[in-house]
């Protein structure tokens, strides 16, 4: 009795039960392929966005933006979508090119529900206020679907 690995043994029952081995991974494929043509496309692009605070101490140069980084996140989110702005983005990326019956409205207001903010946490100080001299860095993400 040779009871060692013999490849041939399997080559030979791999040959013989050829359809039973096509059938199933043809029906697979199949299913796939169904599935995969069925789901929308959509695509997803991100950005990560660092802010930070100022890297020269207060005392040698006073900032003269006071405000805190969650507080310029927001001037940023409000500027970027402002209806100009996302015109000129839909235009500059040919976005919507298939949907050419869109008014403008109707264009931004769908640009607007497909880009997300989302504030990344980097484990720094309290509640966005940072103590008198540390430095505050805050992250956020951007992204289109």
């Amino acid at each position: 009795m040779n009871e060692g690995f013999d490849i041939r043994y399997y080559l030979f029952v791999v040959k013989r039960r050829f359809l039973h081995f096509l059938a199933p991974m043809l029906a697979c494929l199949v299913l796939a392929t169904a599935v995969i043509m069925s789901l929308p496309r959509i695509y997803n692009s991100t950005a990560k966005i660092l802010v930070e605070s100022q890297s020269i101490p207060e005392v040698i140069a006073k900032s003269t933006v006071p405000a805190f980084a969650t507080e310029r996140i927001q001037k940023i989110q409000q500027r970027a979508m402002t209806r100009e702005n996302l015109l000129n983005m839909a235009e500059k990326f040919q976005l919507f090119n298939d949907r050419k019956n869109l008014s403008k409205t109707e264009l931004v207001d769908l640009m607007r529900s497909r880009i997300t903010f989302e504030m990344l946490e980097l484990g720094s100080s309290s509640a966005g206020r940072p103590k008198a001299n540390e430095r505050v860095a805050i992250a956020f993400a951007v992204g289109f679907d």
